[in-house]
């Protein structure tokens, strides 16, 4: 909800805008958006900035046959974003801002999600 205006200026030919009247969290705003997706949606945090083509990590997804993807970085410095831990391409643990202590790894989220809608319905 920050600076909408800003975001929705910028206008990308099959990328459509929601605009919440009261916050929702990140998984009410999409469940609002049910009827208006295909089968399957990007979700990007509002505070994410990055500057690689998504189509790739779009076609890995839809390759993958999984429900659900987050996309992950190596960053020096986990403790300002969310730790996680893999295993076999498989995310099995995460630690959101963890302390030195409780760090996983150094794959830290991007704040990029790929959904498929069947995640919704669990």
């Amino acid at each position: 909800m920050y600076l909408p205006e800003r975001i929705e200026a910028v206008k990308r030919e099959g990328v459509e805008y929601f605009r919440e009247e009261k916050p929702l969290g990140s998984a009410g705003a999409i469940r609002d958006l049910l009827d208006r997706i295909g089968d399957f949606i990007v979700v990007i945090s509002g505070d994410a900035i990055f500057d690689f083509d998504l189509s790739k990590a779009r076609d890995e997804f839809l390759k993958s046959r999984c429900d659900a993807a987050m996309l992950l970085c190596r960053s020096c410095d986990s403790g300002e974003y969310g730790s996680v831990c893999v295993h076999g391409g498989r995310i099995v643990g995460f630690c959101e801002k963890p302390s030195p202590r409780d760090t996983m790894s150094d794959l830290i989220n991007t704040g990029i999600y790929f959904l498929k809608r069947s995640t919704f319905k669990r």
